[in-house]
């Protein structure tokens, strides 16, 4: 687990697995149906950066006892109006928000906040099946992953080719740095140090985390709307410049 976030669920393991298609094609496998789902590892404890924000609650009143009552994470008009575009519904309850797929035949999204106002976003298939897809540092961070997410099944209803996203250690948006393998997770950090996002290895395999991680890193050096219109092009502009990402053929001409 990693050291900066105590979450009830841990990324499903995908042994077997061959890194060679985007990190969007291999999301699709992971957090919808179309894999099998791995049980959750009991997470260790640690202690958390106080800059963090805290979970931000209201109390309410039940036979007599106070209780805290976790807020539903709230989606920007941005990322709920390309939800809807998918074939999502998005229904708050029980503190947690949910992407529901209008056609029933998808998996749903359910994001949840955790200990000092972290996110974990967790899949859910036709079968009831759960399971762990990221953890974010806050709903910036996770509002990007989703706008991946859902562009990859709106190209799908376009009939637009999945956007090919590299992925490898050496693609890394500049801006960023990775973990070493902590408890079963790799890290991805900013320089300064502030974890952004978590994602689970296996064995120390490096691949699942990476294919999560580095294409995250370029998603956050661009605003919302500019993701959709890169997830609307043919060819993935201005995110990807002949097929790499923009950030590193401009880092590398320097």
């Amino acid at each position: 687990m990693p050291a900066w976030s105590r979450c009830s669920r841990a990324l499903s393991s995908c042994v077997g697995l061959r890194p060679t298609r985007t990190w969007i094609r291999l999301a699709r496998r992971w957090v919808t149906p179309r894999r099998r789902p791995s049980r959750c590892h009991r997470p260790p404890s640690a202690r958390a950066p106080r800059s963090w924000m805290p979970i931000h609650a209201d109390r309410q009143q039940v036979s007599g006892l106070w209780t805290v009552v976790t807020a539903a994470p709230a989606l920007s008009n941005i990322c709920s109006g390309w939800a809807q575009t998918a074939g999502f519904e998005i229904v708050t309850e029980n503190g947690a928000t949910t992407l529901r797929p209008q056609d029933r035949n998808r998996g749903s999204y359910q994001i949840l906040v955790r200990r000092h106002g972290r996110l974990e976003l967790i899949e859910t298939d036709q079968d009831g099946s759960s399971t762990s897809a990221l953890f974010a540092a806050d709903m910036e961070v996770l509002e990007h992953y989703l706008m991946a997410i859902l562009g990859d099944e709106i190209r799908d209803q376009l009939d637009l080719e999945y956007l090919e996203l590299p992925w490898a250690a050496d693609a890394l948006h500049p801006q960023f740095t990775l973990s070493a393998v902590e408890n079963g997770y790799q890290t991805l950090r900013r320089l300064d140090g502030s974890p952004v996002a978590a994602a689970r290895c296996e064995a120390d395999d490096t691949a699942v985390s990476l294919a999560l991680l580095v294409p995250l890193s370029h998603l956050l050096t661009f605003d919302l709307p500019t993701l959709k219109r890169a997830f609307l092009d043919v060819v993935g502009a201005p995110l990807l410049a002949n097929g790499r990402y923009a950030a590193i053929a401009d880092h590398r001409r320097r």
